[in-house]
């Protein structure tokens, strides 16, 4: 292989040689009148490497005076400069195999290196570090929130509770309740992504939206729940909002939490003609009171008229 080489850096040096003896440059001095001014035209060589070829270079006229033609006329030439003899030509050309072919490959580490500089400097987003949970908990901005709940409820008739949080701006979030039953306003520290959850062991819960939502900032962010309380009594619902931190999203941070308290009933019973059970109980006691009535009036007459129709004993004697 380094006998190849070297055969063909000869066979190149060899070229270029032949090429610069057959193409010399020639110089042409025009006079013209006025003897002062003179007139250089100046040739390039066709050839100026024997591997790549130079482009051909115009044709320059420009008119000189005495001292620009005696300075130009005095500049060397490519024929003026000494040209290598053919033993030092081959002893170069031996010397660029034998370094080419001694050269180390170079290391991985610099291909990656020279890669990246030509990819250019990071942009400064992508130069910027990570912020800690601590920075990211520490720059949460606050948003206002409200929830709507009822306060009493009875067993097994179901009623809604809803949240809702505003991300638009506004100063509230009170706008996007229903309005029907009692609304209790606050404000939270809370991320772009939001958890929250209602619990109670009292009641059957359902859920009616997404548990984890992105706060809009065109519109408020709504949570519903379906409640359905479960035991008589007063019992208690508790609302808890997490804001969601982390690249991976798995950090809840507890931004807030409040508790609500529900007084529930038994629910009204079957009815008879419109009239609850405690009614019907009531309109019976009194019906009977006057039936007793009745009938013991009845037997007090009865007996007050046989008492009087019974004869006396004298009346019998005589």
């Amino acid at each position: 292989m380094r006998v190849g080489i070297v055969v063909s850096c000869l066979a190149l040096v060899a070229a270029a040689c032949s090429n610069a003896n057959d193409t010399p440059t020639s110089e042409v001095v025009v006079e013209n009148t006025p003897p002062s001014r003179t007139e250089r035209v100046v040739t390039w060589p066709e050839t100026v490497s024997p591997i790549e070829e130079a482009p051909v270079k115009p044709v320059i006229t420009e008119p000189m005076d005495e001292a620009q033609s005696e300075a130009l006329i005095a500049e060397p030439t490519l024929a003026d400069e000494p040209r290598p003899t053919p033993k030092e030509t081959v002893e170069t050309a031996v010397e660029m195999a034998e370094a080419v072919q001694t050269a180390p490959a170079p290391a991985k580490s610099s291909i990656i290196q020279e890669d990246v500089s030509l990819k250019g400097e990071p942009s400064a987003a992508e130069a910027q570090p990570t912020p800690t949970l601590a920075e990211e908990i520490l720059a949460l901005p606050t948003y206002p929130l409200a929830y709507e709940t009822p306060t009493a409820g009875k067993i097994n008739e179901p009623f809604q509770v809803t949240l809702a949080i505003d991300g638009t701006g506004d100063t509230t979030a009170v706008d996007a309740l229903p309005g029907e039953e009692m609304i209790i306003e606050n404000t939270a520290q809370l991320s772009r992504v939001v958890e929250a959850t209602l619990s109670g062991a009292a009641f059957d819960i359902k859920l009616t939206s997404k548990d984890r939502q992105m706060l809009s900032p065109l519109r408020e962010s709504i949570w519903r729940w379906s409640v359905t309380p479960l035991r008589e009594g007063s019992h208690n619902l508790f609302l808890d909002v997490h804001a969601v931190l982390g690249n991976d999203e798995s950090v809840l941070l507890d931004s807030f939490a409040d508790q609500i308290s529900v007084t529930v009933s038994a629910p009204k019973k079957a009815s008879f003609l419109g009239l609850s059970p405690e009614d019907i109980r009531t309109y019976v006691g009194i019906i009977a009171g006057l039936f007793s009535a009745i009938l013991g009036g009845i037997a007090l007459i009865g007996f007050l008229r046989k008492k009087e129709t019974k004869p006396r004993v004298d009346d019998v004697d005589r």
